[in-house]
């Protein structure tokens, strides 16, 4: 009976997760994340306050441009770089013809077929004229562009695109195992593994997470500069200022996950290294 007892204890020293058990460094790394994880959250409350008043304060901008025709005009100007999109084609590799279109759902961010390139923003983007829609409109549309910064190759941007693409489907499939399992006899199976398998998908979460913040680090520490100073003579001083802040706020939103993610995954580590010790 006692030992029953002492096997559901909550105290029990088995139980690596109880914070009750780890060693005192252990706990000051744990801090340390959890200090980390509280500026994540503060940054992430100044991208929502961001993100309202420029998407649904300020609705409208000084050209009356929607993210479409914003994204048409700035192509038109500055050009397409046939190596940022890959371009395969039988013909001479230019560009000759521009589109751009809204799409609700797309793997491929831009389209080409022979020298004609159509890049697809989503509606939201498209339609809406706010100041938020038009930074958004300038990521993708920045990606394809020509610019000074030839070497970035639209590399990033696609990959990162790709983990977001990754970062649904995971979950989904693990979802889909332990819903399957009852009708295909695999509960035993789940059942002897669901450690091993939620360790494998934590990791696998964590890599995930910080490749895509590490992407998105990438791209706006190279487009923001360039993007804001391409922008002139389409918006006023002011809309060009606060597109510049929306990219700022999200490349110290991903430095600060990114950075969170790393220490939350070595603390998993610690966790485990520490438990299997005891």
């Amino acid at each position: 009976m006692n030992h029953l007892n002492a096997s559901f204890d909550p105290g029990n020293s088995g139980n690596p997760s109880n914070p009750e058990t780890w060693s005192t460094g252990l706990i000051a790394f744990a801090s340390v994340v959890g200090f980390i994880g509280l500026i994540l959250f503060i940054v992430t409350i100044i991208w929502f306050i961001t993100w309202i008043k420029y998407s649904w304060v300020q609705r409208t901008n000084s050209a009356n441009l929607t993210g479409g025709e914003l994204s048409q005009k700035y192509l038109q100007r500055y050009g397409v770089n046939a190596k940022r999109v890959r371009l395969k084609t039988k013909g001479d590799g230019s560009i000759n013809q521009v589109n751009v279109e809204s799409k609700f759902f797309y793997l491929s961010p831009y389209i080409v077929h022979e020298n004609s390139l159509t890049l697809r923003l989503l509606p939201w983007t498209y339609h809406r004229s706010s100041i938020y829609s038009l930074a958004m409109a300038m990521e993708n549309t920045w990606a394809v562009s020509s610019s000074k910064s030839t070497r970035f190759n639209s590399f990033w941007w696609d990959f990162a695109r790709k983990i977001s693409l990754l970062l649904v489907l995971i979950p989904l499939i693990f979802a889909a195992i332990f819903a399957l399992a009852p009708y295909f006899n695999w509960s035993g199976f789940v059942g002897v593994n669901s450690n091993v398998m939620a360790i494998i998908l934590s990791v696998l979460g964590a890599v995930f997470l910080i490749g895509f913040s590490i992407s998105q680090l990438v791209f706006y520490s190279k487009s923001r500069k360039e993007i804001t100073e391409n922008l002139k003579g389409f918006l006023q001083p002011k809309e060009i200022k606060a597109i510049s802040w929306i990219f700022q706020i999200k490349f110290i939103y991903y430095l600060i996950r990114m950075i969170y993610e790393v220490l939350r995954f070595i603390l998993q580590i610690l966790i485990l290294i520490e438990g299997e010790k005891k």
